[in-house]
């Protein structure tokens, strides 16, 4: 019996021992990845990294994550981390490397615990569902339609076109100056909300659903806002915990 115990403990340390184990998903060596064939699409999926997409007169991937797979197959590019789990990250960089004209059918993001920092992205579809970490968007444009899926962190848009915006908001702040055309719909969670609505009232529908916080409008503050204005691009605001201001910017 007891040796049966010993042995139980001893499966258990070990399994215990494992699990807690820390996997460096970092090299030492930064690899670059040249993309020759045409890409259409882009999907990207990472767990930790400091990610940045930048300009550049060729399509490329460059990266020190030690077990990324960067693959195209018949115009989709795929940049995936397949570290395991619980794997160390210390000091990881990811860098898309774009030309300033392209857009791209669709774009798939899925990050984990990433800082995220973007010149300009554009796509006919956009589905990004963001992690922990801060993320910036210089440009943003989604021509056809867009989701936005956010986790823990600040995330801020100073620019673009978005079309069909489907947004959800954890907890962290959101800083967003755009055109929203179409029927976009803004749900939060908990934190504040600034948004720019570009091309001036008078194109806009606004309906809010207020939570617990504060409200202007244009600079004024509202207690019980409702909907406003009859512009042929409706902005469905729900409101979480926190406050949420809504300015508006001509062309």
């Amino acid at each position: 019996m007891k040796r049966i115990i010993a042995l139980i403990l001893l499966l258990a340390t070990a399994m215990l021992t494992t699990s807690c184990y820390k996997y460096d998903a970092v090299s030492d060596e930064v690899r670059t990845h040249e993309i020759a064939s045409d890409v259409h699409s882009l999907y990207i999926s990472i767990n930790a990294a400091d990610f940045r997409i930048e300009m550049a007169d060729k399509l490329s991937v460059e990266s020190n994550l030690k077990y990324l797979s960067v693959s195209n197959d018949s115009g989709v590019l795929s940049v995936v981390d397949e570290a395991r789990p619980h794997s160390r990250y210390t000091d990881a960089t990811l860098t898309l490397f774009l030309p300033s004209d392209t857009v791209f059918d669709s774009v798939s993001i899925e990050t984990g615990a990433s800082k995220m920092t973007v010149g300009s992205l554009s796509a006919n579809y956009l589905d990004l569902k963001l992690g922990a970490g801060d993320i910036c968007f210089d440009t943003l444009n989604a021509y056809s339609e867009i989701k936005i899926r956010g986790g823990a962190g600040a995330v801020t848009v100073s620019g673009g076109t978005l079309n069909d915006l489907s947004l959800e908001m954890g907890v962290g702040e959101l800083n967003l100056t755009a055109a929203l055309m179409g029927e976009s719909e803004l749900e939060f969670g908990v934190g504040e909300a600034n948004l720019t609505l570009i091309g001036g009232k008078y194109i806009y529908e606004i309906d809010i659903d207020k939570g617990i916080g504060n409200i202007t409008v244009d600079g004024k503050s509202v207690s019980d806002f409702g909907s406003s204005g009859n512009g042929s691009n409706k902005v469905d605001v729900d409101g979480g915990v926190g406050a949420i201001n809504i300015v508006f910017k001509d062309n």
